[in-house]
């Protein structure tokens, strides 16, 4: 209940904060169209089609490879601010957290110090490192400046060049004089690695932060001259800049509280509304768009992120804690607005590289550490996953399954939208979806000033079809909840009418299909399926619902390691659908075990490697690991059946099977690891 603000000083109400629990006494509303076609656009970009025939391209909504749409997920990793030894292991990592796509800046000042004096050795082998990125299956988006920022003396010009007298970041013939031999040097470190070559790299970004159409238009032309060819050409649209109509497309990003933000401001709470304005700068406090002329040539292109704050460094003036479900939370929202590539910056931590002349750090306008780039991301400095990389690899889980049905889907905001960046009264939610089948995107979370729990949470969606209430009975959400519900999605056969937990991937071995979802955690766990479709398929089913009209079988989930609700499939096989407990569902990893698909659960840092998983942790306790894969287990002689609410798999032993494992001391490190052999795994217990 609201008080009356009438008889409350602003002082008073400022002390109240945001009430415990707010209740809703009607659903909340949104109007779904059908989604309109998506439209070719002139990218005026470089070769795009591989030695093999793979074509990428792209039109308004989303990447395309050979014509359909993809939804590639890129995190940054700065390959100069690492060690060169330990490249592999990481970016073996990143793979295993759902990272399809390496996204790393070439800093100018790292590889040209002293003008004519090129440095591409060790740490500093683009090359090296790109080449790496293309033997362990991950794509490459290359930013070459020559201005990066990243937190880098100078922004990344070579002090000759800061010295130089030219105008520099313009098209002062003087100053492109300079950046031509750099990107010279940049094409030839990476002659051969480009698409059309069979190589990993799928895009070069121009510059970073900067409004001059006509200039960063002439820094692709150079680089394209120079040989540096890729399929997509892209610049930073944030900060307000022009972009140009056709030739780059314009990435965006979203961060929490960062150090760069005066302490007086709240501008990190747009990062966790739903909205259709792409630059959170464009947005005015009541969620008006200020500068509404950028709108259209914004929407012309796919909406994609290079900059999702992966964490948050720290500054000498600043420094700022993150809570993993932040980063999780900001995430989510920006899929729900509509992105149709997640890019994390940073991905994985670093570490200043020594420079010969001066150190390399930012000194101004943000004092920086000389050394540490750590950025709490979700790989940090000294290589183990924090745990956000959990809770993001859960999303990336879905995207890996769904992405490519996702990328179609528009947003659709509801009908009453929140009024300003401080209301905390009105849910957040939103969803993606063509008219037909869609997901459901909620956000109950906000660092720094936490939302209320909402009870009686009910959504009525107004499809060209017919109207949809999800759920049939009204939900709680707690505060600090966040999470994707599927609407009419197809699960072999059968369709879901919706599920108030998240979808997660599936695995098939014979006519059995198993559906992977992960528990909502405060969420009341549930799905509903057509009620003439359930009597179809199992007239006498336990537990299930029936809605007020009839038409819809609910029923009820329990979250579980060891058992399921199976159904009948029309193919004559049958369908498991298995919901983990949300701690378990944030474990989970997608491996491959003797060439079949399966699922691993482990709370370590766990990453493949050829035939071995590698677990490492800094505590011996949580190198753990259970594994799932219905083509290689079969159930042990006179093992029966779990307890299941409803059913489970007839004959079925637990879904997940602990392994066994050594733990070994990693030398005078702090940190524990162990491997095992997938051709060990998978068997009968």
């Amino acid at each position: 209940m609201r008080l009356p603000t009438l008889l409350l000083s602003p002082l008073l109400l400022l002390s109240l904060g945001a009430p415990d629990s707010l209740a809703s006494s009607t659903p909340l509303v949104a109007e779904i169209p059908f989604a309109k076609p998506p439209t070719p656009i002139e990218l005026a970009q470089g070769s795009s089609v591989a030695p093999d025939g793979t074509t990428l391209s792209a039109d308004s909504v989303s990447l395309l490879e050979n014509g359909r749409p993809i939804m590639p997920v890129a995190g940054e990793f700065h390959f100069s601010r690492y060690p060169r030894e330990e490249w592999r292991t990481q970016l073996l990592r990143l793979r295993a957290g759902g990272i399809t796509v390496v996204s790393t800046y070439v800093f100018w000042i790292h590889h040209e110090e002293e003008r004519g004096h090129f440095d591409w050795s060790d740490r500093r082998d683009l090359r090296g490192f790109v080449s790496l990125c293309g033997e362990l299956g991950l794509r490459a988006i290359v930013r070459i400046g020559p201005w990066d920022h990243g937190e880098v003396r100078n922004g990344g010009h070579p002090d000759w060049v800061e010295q130089s007298g030219t105008r520099k970041r313009s098209l002062d013939p003087a100053f492109l004089a300079l950046v031509r031999p750099f990107y010279a040097q940049i094409a030839g470190q990476l002659r051969g690695l480009y698409w059309k070559d069979g190589g990993p790299i799928v895009a070069v970004q121009v510059e970073n932060e900067c409004d001059g159409p006509e200039y960063l238009l002439e820094l692709k032309r150079m680089a394209r001259e120079l040989g540096i060819d890729a399929p997509w050409y892209t610049m930073t649209g944030w900060n307000g800049v022009r972009i140009p109509e056709q030739g780059l497309i314009p990435l965006f990003g979203a961060y929490s509280v960062a150090f760069w933000y005066p302490h007086s401001r709240d501008t990190w709470k747009k990062s966790f509304f739903f909205t259709s304005i792409r630059d959170d700068g464009d947005m005015g406090a009541q969620f008006t768009n200020t500068r509404p002329h950028r709108a259209p040539t914004m929407n012309a292109f796919p909406y994609l992120c290079c900059e999702i704050g992966g964490g948050m460094p720290s500054s000498y003036t600043k420094r700022v804690k993150v809570d993993p479900r932040e980063i999780a939370a900001m995430s989510l929202v920006k899929l729900g607005n509509g992105s149709n590539m997640p890019g994390y910056y940073m991905y994985q931590g670093g570490i200043n590289p020594d420079g010969r002349l001066t150190q390399l750090h930012e000194t101004a306008p943000n004092p920086m550490p000389v050394k540490d780039y750590d950025f709490q991301a979700p790989l940090g400095l000294a290589g183990l996953a924090r745990p956000h990389a959990h809770l993001l690899r859960r999303q990336h889980l879905l995207i890996a399954a769904h992405g490519a049905e996702l990328a179609r889907k528009p947003l659709v905001l509801p009908a009453t939208p929140p009024t300003s960046i401080q209301d905390t009264d009105t849910f957040r939610w939103a969803l993606r979806d063509d008219g037909r089948s869609g997901f459901l995107f909620l956000n109950n979370f906000q660092p720094i000033a936490p939302l209320p729990a909402r009870r009686g949470v009910q959504f009525l969606l107004r499809r060209p079809g017919g109207v949809q209430l999800v759920p049939n009975e009204p939900l709680d959400v707690p505060s600090g909840a966040y999470g994707i519900l599927p609407l009419n999605l197809a699960l072999g056969g059968l369709t879901l009418r919706y599920a108030t937990v998240e979808p997660l991937g599936s695995l098939s071995h014979g006519r059995d299909q198993w559906f992977l979802f992960g528990e909502i955690e405060g969420l009341r766990p549930e799905l509903a399926i057509d009620a003439a479709e359930l009597s179809r398929l199992q007239p006498a089913q336990e537990g299930a619902r029936l809605s007020p009209d009839g038409t819809l079988a609910t029923l009820p989930l329990r979250p579980s390691l060891s058992s399921c609700l199976s159904l009948p499939s029309a193919s004559g096989g049958r369908i498991h659908l298995v919901v983990l407990p949300s701690r378990e569902a944030d474990r989970l990893h997608r491996v491959t075990l003797r060439g079949a698909p399966a699922f691993a659960l482990s709370p370590a840092t766990l990453h493949a490697d050829g035939d071995r998983l590698v677990l490492e942790d800094t505590d011996a306790a949580r190198l753990t690991l259970s594994v799932f894969s219905p083509a290689l287990q079969e159930p042990a002689a006179g093992t029966s059946a779990p307890t299941s609410a409803p059913s489970s798999p007839p004959g079925a032993g637990p879904l997940f099977r602990p392994v066994p494992l050594g733990v070994l001391q990693a030398g005078t490190r702090p940190v524990a690891v162990t491997s095992v052999r997938t051709a060990d795994l998978g068997g009968p217990p």
